[in-house]
């Protein structure tokens, strides 16, 4: 089903008692809804190229709709340029602030 993905629509959706529910997005081609027994995921489902890529984006209670759509984008010009889905997305994470833990 195509939808316009908003969080009052998320929200509103109940888990299903069978399967997945697949709802796909109407402002970005690609970005969808996958909706489980115990989980609601962002997903990507972009044929790039005649290969179908199916990739899990994240879980809806962990980042906004709209950080989803961004990072969706970015996974999208990933494959296009011929690189791995997730490369660059993970780069900007913390780094250990006490790198010497030989503290006296």
């Amino acid at each position: 089903m195509k939808v316009k993905l908003t969080k009052k629509f998320i929200d509103s959706i109940d888990y299903t008692a069978k399967g997945t529910d697949i709802y796909m997005d109407d402002v970005l081609t690609g970005f969808a809804l996958r909706v489980g027994k115990q989980s609601k995921r962002y997903t990507l489902h972009k044929r790039i190229n005649g290969k179908l890529y199916r990739d899990e984006v994240e879980e809806t209670h962990l980042i906004t709709l709209t950080e989803a759509r961004e990072k969706a984008s970015i996974m999208m010009a990933n494959i296009k340029k011929g690189m791995h889905v997730y490369d660059g997305l993970h780069e900007n994470l913390e780094e250990p602030k006490d790198k010497t833990n030989n503290v006296m």
